[in-house]
């Protein structure tokens, strides 16, 4: 609730030469502010003490873009890799954003590895899944543009979750590129097993529902290529989107792929 303590904490960028608030409507705090990460171990742990559940997941929200993070306490950790001067991103070698991109992205995994221990110490079964974007599986450079590595989420999460959105990705061949990130996961040993594909059932660039039927293609073209996990959002009980009749179809352990004996 404090407005001061929200903008001091929050995640920064270098861009056009001056350094100030991330421009991203994701209004995010720094995983380099010692203050921040106090303050969500605090937030996590009243939730897990006071609340009753079975899962978390860290959302989209998890990322750092190229331009990020320069909050001054992320700055100390920059000089080190940029060899003692404040320049922007773009002007560093490529093994110093390699550098800097991998400890961004670790940054990330170590805040994270402190919320689900305050979650641990109260709840020891809570299960911890962790979205990651479309690129990141299919394209390593994108690491760079969102501080995420799959294989490190693999090692790190009970489960990770893949925003396979073909409106928001704009993929023209849609089950072509589906059926893509199934096979990029099932490259890696278990990534079947532990790879969540979330499709989109809203379309917010037309601002407007994905019809059912769409919707039914995308996730049995997922189960058709071999994925073992499937999940879309969002969802509106209220307004009954999607139909509860498709998701039955498409999602359910009683009715698909076998109906539950009687």
């Amino acid at each position: 609730p404090d407005p001061e303590a929200n903008e001091r904490l929050r995640v920064c960028e270098f861009r056009d030469g001056k350094i100030g608030l991330s421009a991203s409507w994701y209004k995010r705090l720094s995983p380099f502010s010692e203050d921040a990460c106090s303050k969500l171990e605090m937030l996590y742990e009243d939730l897990a003490a006071y609340c009753d559940f079975h899962g978390i997941i860290f959302q989209d929200d998890g990322y750092l873009n190229d331009f990020e993070d320069f909050h001054p306490d992320a700055q100390k950790e920059y000089l080190k890799i940029s060899g003692g001067k404040l320049i922007p991103f773009e002007e560093l070698t490529d093994e110093q954003k390699n550098r800097w991109t991998d400890r961004k992205t670790d940054k990330i995994i170590e805040l994270t590895t402190r919320l689900r221990s305050r979650v641990m110490f109260l709840r020891p079964d809570t299960l911890f899944a962790r979205t990651l974007y479309a690129p990141v599986l299919v394209d390593p450079q994108s690491e760079e543009w969102f501080s995420q590595n799959y294989d490190k989420t693999l090692e790190n999460y009970d489960y990770t979750v893949i925003m396979a959105y073909p409106k928001m990705e704009e993929k023209f061949w849609v089950r072509a590129w589906l059926k893509s990130l199934v096979l990029k996961a099932s490259e890696k040993p278990n990534g079947l097993d532990k790879t969540v594909f979330k499709i989109q059932a809203y379309d917010w660039k037309a601002n407007e529902w994905i019809s059912d039927s769409k919707i039914r293609e995308w996730l049995r073209c997922l189960s058709a290529a071999g994925a073992h996990h499937t999940s879309y959002y969002p969802d509106s009980f209220v307004q009954g989107k999607p139909g509860i009749k498709t998701m039955i179809d498409t999602m359910s352990k009683k009715d698909f792929p076998f109906e539950k004996p009687k």
